[in-house]
C-alpha cells in the first residue's frame, strides 16, 4: 500500500462530440476494486445504448491493483491509453470510464487514442488533485508554563491541532508526520515534563489548515 498517494478531491464528468461520435467522460473516486467493478457496472447500465463504455482504474490497496478494457474497441486504443494517463497523473483510488456512442464516422487506431485520452483529461480538468498521507493522531499534555512554546512550534510547522483542552494542564490533539520529530521536540520544549499518548493513525489531507479524514 502507498503511504503517500494522489488522488482526486470529487468527481466529474464531462462530454465532447469527435468526428461525430460522442464522448462522455466520468472520473470517479474508488477504494477498492470491488467498488471500482460496482461503478463501472452502473455506468454500463446508464448508457447501455452506447456502442463502448470503456474504462481504467488504479486501486491502492495491500498491492497496487491497475485494470483496463477497450470494450470491443480495437485493442489498447481506448483503456490503455486512460491508464496511460492515470498512471502519468499519478492517481490512485479512482476509476474512469469513457462512453462512446458512435457518430458513423471511423476515427482508426490514433484517432481513438486521442480521443478517450482527451475525454478523460478534459474530466480530470474539472477535479481538484490532492495528496493523502498516512498521519499519526496523538494527545499531548503540557504544563501551562511551556503552553504558549508548543502553541509557537505547532504555528511554525503548519501542525494541524484536532482539539485543545485547558484543565489542570493544557491537553493538545493533534496529526502528524512526523512523530519521532515531534516527540523529540516536545522533550525539548518542555524539559522533558510533557506526556505523549498515540490515539492512531488516520489516511487524509490537509486543506487551509483542515484534516480531512478518509
Amino acid at each position: 500500500m502507498l503511504k503517500v498517494y494522489k488522488t482526486i478531491r470529487q468527481e466529474a464528468s464531462k462530454e465532447l462530440v469527435e468526428h461525430k461520435s460522442r464522448f462522455v467522460g466520468h472520473i470517479l473516486k474508488a477504494t477498492s476494486e470491488e467498488e471500482a467493478k460496482n461503478i463501472i457496472t452502473t455506468i454500463s447500465k446508464q448508457h447501455r445504448d452506447a456502442n463502448h463504455n470503456c474504462y481504467a482504474y488504479r486501486i491502492n490497496g495491500t498491492q497496487l491493483v491497475e485494470k483496463y478494457s477497450d470494450d470491443g474497441e480495437p485493442s489498447q486504443t481506448a483503456g490503455m491509453p486512460m491508464l496511460d494517463l492515470l498512471r502519468t497523473k499519478d492517481l490512485v483510488n479512482v476509476v474512469a470510464v469513457v462512453t462512446r456512442y458512435f457518430g458513423g464516422v471511423k476515427l482508426g487506431t490514433g484517432g481513438l487514442v486521442r480521443a478517450y485520452t482527451k475525454t478523460l483529461q478534459t474530466a480530470l480538468d474539472q477535479v481538484a488533485i490532492i495528496s493523502k498521507d498516512t498521519y499519526s493522531l496523538l494527545k499531548i499534555r503540557v504544563p501551562y508554563t511551556y503552553a504558549g512554546k508548543l502553541d509557537y512550534y505547532i504555528q511554525k510547522e503548519a501542525i494541524v491541532v484536532k482539539d485543545t483542552q485547558y484543565e489542570e494542564e493544557v491537553y493538545y490533539e493533534l496529526y502528524t508526520t512526523n512523530e519521532n520529530d515531534l516527540r523529540l521536540a516536545l522533550v525539548e520544549l518542555t524539559n522533558g515534563q510533557s506526556i505523549i499518548k498515540k490515539l492512531g493513525e488516520v489516511i487524509g489531507f490537509i486543506e487551509r489548515g483542515k484534516m480531512y479524514e478518509e
